[in-house]
């Protein structure tokens, strides 16, 4: 009503207007009209899409203020990092960081390793204080994670190269999805990646809130005396790392070193981690259909966007297939993975179909893949030897529930 009486009175202000008032309120219908449908075939977000990556600096005064520290540290606790669900990216952003010297955490009061009610694997109950006089890495991951999968074969090579000579891991498994929490799964987990040090099941962000912690990836590094001196976010940095490791514990200079496991390769290019769930979902192209209504496709996707076709339940940590359930996905990667799960220990497929300009690519005869999804885990959807884009088609079977997408 007010907005009415304030329009009333602005056109009574300006006889051009009032004059025009008929014509001006046929082009507000037909902008309506053209907002509507832009909406909902996605036009609206190929228009963003195209004005960010013609104009980079578009997005940066969208931004600005949500960067500034002040506003982030109200994001985290609004978000409920401090209460047990944390909000962080699965890598740090930009390069990743490396730090060595003496380092200021604030570790007062109960050592940190013991704020936890979680299981230990592989050791008994451990602190920090009880470990002074090793060189300890704690290493914070999730089994989900694509970032710690790839970080973990060094740090399982490092354990078992410098173990005897007075170096101890302790990983700490907080969990970003809720079937991480599982005891089980973790153990399942622990065994298929050649987990053998000891692990604590940090499932209230205990120890994570400690090292005041918000990636995954990240570990710090503390000397025979108990003093921080070294932590790293993100992965990369494995020489310089070890290098720290080595120093620590006085290994001569000419001893043998850990064996790296291959290198992996990564596209130039390539999709930023997309989550599925309400809660951090990002370029989801189709319209919310509301209660009951099927989800469509756009017409079609910008770069990065996914989309929901049939029948799907978008929950906060995930979407999950009901009987008609299809997703598609632009990329540009070597590799595709999904964070999959499903409900009460059932199984399920996911039928994978990828079409790009590739030359062995057609429309006719596209890639064709079925997976079966029998435990709550990173599945890969595709791989080839270089980076390739296209888009990927899941057709999921009821009841499957997709968390995340990740690249490499």
């Amino acid at each position: 009503f007010a907005i009415m009486q304030g329009g009333r009175a602005l056109v009574s202000r300006f006889p051009l207007l009032y004059k025009n008032l008929s014509s001006l309120q046929r082009g507000f219908g037909v902008t309506m009209l053209v907002a509507g449908i832009a909406i909902f075939t996605g036009w609206d977000r190929q228009v963003q899409t195209f004005l960010l990556q013609t104009f980079p600096s578009y997005g940066a005064g969208l931004t600005a203020i949500e960067n500034r520290p002040e506003v982030q540290d109200a994001l985290d606790a609004r978000s409920g990092s401090a209460s047990g669900v944390a909000f962080a990216s699965s890598s740090a952003p930009g390069s990743a960081t490396n730090q060595e010297g003496t380092l200021s955490l604030d570790l007062t009061g109960a050592d940190p390793l013991s704020r936890t009610s979680g299981s230990w694997f592989n050791s008994p109950p451990l602190t920090l204080d009880s470990l002074r006089g090793s060189v300890v890495m704690v290493d914070f991951w999730t089994y989900s994670c694509i970032n710690c999968q790839r970080t973990l074969p060094w740090i399982n090579a490092w354990y078992a190269r410098y173990a005897k000579d007075g170096l101890v891991v302790v990983g700490v498994h907080t969990p970003e999805f809720a079937f991480e929490r599982e005891a089980k799964n973790l153990r399942r987990a622990m065994d298929e990646l050649g987990v053998a040090h000891p692990v604590v099941q940090d499932n209230d962000f205990g120890i994570w809130n400690a090292f005041s912690n918000r990636y995954w990836p990240s570990h710090y590094i503390f000397d025979r005396d108990g003093d921080l001196v070294s932590s790293h976010f993100g992965e990369g940095a494995y020489e310089e790392t070890e290098n720290t490791i080595r120093r620590l514990l006085g290994v001569s200079p000419d001893a043998e070193r850990a064996t790296p496991p291959s290198a992996i390769a990564k596209s130039p290019e390539r999709n930023p981690e997309t989550y599925l769930g309400s809660a951090r979902s990002e370029r989801l192209a189709s319209a919310d259909p509301g209660k009951n209504i099927e989800w469509k496709l756009p017409l079609r996707l910008g770069r990065y966007e996914w989309a929901l076709e049939g029948s799907w339940e978008q929950d906060a940590e995930y979407v999950e297939a009901g009987p008609s359930g299809v997703l598609d996905l632009d990329f540009r990667a070597r590799e595709v993975f999904v964070v999959a799960s499903l409900p009460d220990g059932s199984t399920g497929t996911l039928k994978v179909t990828v079409e790009g300009k590739a030359s062995f690519w057609s429309a006719a005869n596209p890639i064709i893949k079925e997976i079966v999804v029998d435990k709550d885990s990173l599945y890969t959807l595709f791989s080839a030897e270089k980076s390739t884009k296209g888009i990927l088609r899941i057709h999921a079977s009821p009841g499957v529930r997709l968390h995340a997408f990740t690249f490499s």
